[in-house]
């Protein structure tokens, strides 16, 4: 018996909420994600930079995590593969990760689904930044549901 992915809750919390229980992990987790997405849409091949990119090491360092955190809420630099990472979010969830490929896709929806499941707050507070009137949620949402 296979079952089906999880279900991505709606988003249904208010800003207040989403700020008592941010995880700066989690926002680190979406920006890798979208990174990921990222990674096909430069052109480059198997010797581009995003090959090397170490997303353990980032996950496990909290100096690097921070600094990715920084970059994509624009409290600090940003490194190449933030800055790319950043420029690209509003297009893949806007566009539904249109210019993805299929491993990229796969990626993003399987780091995502896990991402709802466990942090809506910071979900939220991602697209009060990019999207404050939400006007992509459901179609986004249900990109990221369908296989």
């Amino acid at each position: 018996v296979t079952s089906s992915p999880p279900r991505v809750p709606q988003l249904s919390f208010t800003l207040r909420e989403c700020c008592k229980m941010r995880s700066d992990t989690a926002v680190v987790v979406l920006l890798l994600a979208i990174v990921a997405c990222v990674a096909g849409q430069d052109g480059a091949g198997s010797s581009s930079r995003w090959d090397k990119l170490d997303i353990d090491s980032i996950l496990k360092n909290p100096r690097i995590r921070q600094s990715y955190i920084n970059c994509f809420l624009d409290k600090g630099p940003c490194t190449p593969e933030g800055r790319d990472a950043k420029k690209a979010f509003p297009d893949v969830y806007k566009n539904n990760c249109a210019t993805c490929s299929e491993e990229q896709e796969r990626l993003l929806k399987k780091t995502l689904r896990a991402f709802f499941a466990e942090h809506k707050p910071e979900w939220e507070l991602i697209v009060n930044k990019y999207d404050p009137k939400h006007v992509h949620d459901k179609g986004f949402l249900e990109y990221i549901n369908k296989d």
